[in-house]
């Protein structure tokens, strides 16, 4: 999802990835992780990126709202899920920003953020 992320975005510089215990130097993924975090559109969890787990869909929407930019949702739009109270705190503004703007329709009255992308 990085390496995705950084070619739509031209990413050229990466940021220090010191404070992330989980993203060695020697890792093939290394200059791509380290680019996303640069661009801002990973930010971990402070000392993890888990650049080796799947993505939760929670997780690669608010990739994606941070990637264009968007903010400022409102978190009444997760209303309309029958499973909104799955969605983590950090992630709510990004779903709800993402729901507004069209990109997430859910499926079957639900948007199943801890579930991995396929």
């Amino acid at each position: 999802m990085a390496a995705i992320i950084n070619r739509l975005a031209g990413a050229e510089k990466g940021a220090s990835l010191d404070g992330y215990s989980d993203v060695p130097a020697s890792a093939w993924y290394y200059q791509d992780m380290a680019k996303a975090v640069q661009l801002g559109t990973f930010v971990g969890d402070g000392s993890r990126l888990r650049p080796e787990e799947p993505m939760t869909r929670q997780e690669v929407l608010s990739v994606l709202a941070r990637f264009y930019g968007l903010q400022g949702g409102s978190e009444t739009a997760l209303e309309k899920y029958a499973d909104a109270e799955n969605v983590a705190p950090w992630a709510r503004n990004a779903l709800a920003v993402m729901t507004e703007c069209g990109y997430v329709h859910g499926a079957e009255g639900k948007i199943q953020p801890e579930k991995s992308i396929t």
